[in-house]
C-alpha cells in the first residue's frame, strides 16, 4: 500500500509478487490476487513510451487496488480471520 500497485511491480522480483497474489489468495482476498494477476497482464501490454498510457495505468491500478483493500484495516481483519481458522499455520513468538 505504500508506494503503490505499480511500485511494488517495479522493485519486486516475479517470484516476490507471486507470492504476495498467493499470500493474498491464503488469506481469502482472492479477489485482490485475481486483481494483481489482472494488472500485471496490463503492465506487460502497457507502451511505456506514452505517458498518458502510464498515467492511466497507474491511476486505475491504484484505483482498483484500494476498491478492493481500503485500509490496513481491511488486510488486518483477513489475517485474524485465517489465525482464527488456522493457528497451526502461525508460530509463537
Amino acid at each position: 500500500m505504500n508506494g503503490g500497485v505499480l511500485h511494488a511491480y517495479e522493485v519486486l522480483t516475479a517470484e516476490e509478487l507471486g507470492r504476495a497474489r498467493d499470500g493474498f489468495a491464503w488469506l481469502a482476498l482472492t479477489d485482490v490476487a485475481a486483481y494483481l494477476e489482472a494488472t500485471a497482464q496490463q503492465i506487460e501490454t502497457t507502451n511505456w513510451d506514452d505517458e498518458a498510457a502510464v498515467d492511466t495505468l497507474e491511476a486505475s491500478a491504484g484505483d482498483g487496488y484500494q476498491a478492493l483493500l481500503p485500509d490496513d484495516a481491511t488486510l488486518e481483519s483477513a489475517f485474524r480471520s485465517r489465525l482464527a481458522e488456522h493457528p497451526e499455520a502461525f508460530h509463537a513468538l
